[in-house]
């Protein structure tokens, strides 16, 4: 099949901005988060280069990856479709945190 690609789903968490630029870890008035999942969809944009990088939703909402997987091409419908991946990459520290709370 011609029209396959290669699917991938992320684990991710999602970011904003602190008063100095940088990206921390977007959270809830009680200072908690959740993880999310995404997957690469036929026309997302960019490419995947290593945890830590920062990609955008089709809600323009930047996330940052925190784990990958192979998702089978007939599994694809199961994970919410993402936008593009960006150049940028958050700091180890947005990681650790992020990782704390997986499974």
């Amino acid at each position: 099949m011609a029209n396959k690609y290669k699917v991938m789903r992320f684990t991710g968490v999602p970011l904003a901005m602190d008063d100095a630029g940088n990206y921390v870890i977007k959270k809830d008035e009680n200072g908690n988060f959740k993880l999310h999942t995404w997957r690469i969809g036929k026309h997302t944009r960019g490419y995947f280069h290593r945890i830590g990088q920062v990609f955008l939703t089709e809600n323009r909402l930047r996330v940052a990856i925190v784990q990958d997987f192979s998702v089978s091409f007939n599994k694809r419908h199961r994970y919410t479709p993402m936008e593009r991946f960006l150049d940028d990459y958050v700091d180890k520290k947005v990681i650790d945190e992020a990782e704390s709370h997986l499974d």
